[in-house]
């Protein structure tokens, strides 16, 4: 049994072991008319892409794309030139992702 251990151990991905332990994502105020903020908080600098995308998940729109450092970071968004309705918003670090449902209201 232990050499299974072992192994399972060593066959960990290395991009797993590199991913934050902390990766919270939130926004706010929701429902929002038009401008909102997304609050991002990292355990340390990673890559990320920030989008919004419909109930369909078509992308609608891309907010950032790059590296953030540790820590908690807002980033303001406008949605503003699309239409009332519920809307998902993806902040995806690599092969992960986490994702807010946002409720446009005019």
């Amino acid at each position: 049994a232990q050499a299974v251990l072992e192994a399972a151990a060593t066959a960990v991905d290395e991009e797993d072991l590199l991913l934050p332990t902390r990766f919270v994502m939130d926004q706010f105020p929701n429902p929002f008319n038009g401008a909102s903020v997304i609050e991002l908080t990292l355990s340390q600098r990673k890559p990320v892409h920030l989008r919004v995308v419909n109930m369909l998940g078509e992308e609608v729109t891309a907010y950032f794309a790059g590296y953030l450092e540790a820590g908690t970071h807002r980033i303001p968004i406008s949605m503003g030139n699309l239409p009332s309705g519920s809307y998902i918003i993806e902040a995806a670090l690599g092969d992960r992702s986490l994702h807010k449902k946002a409720l446009l209201i005019r």
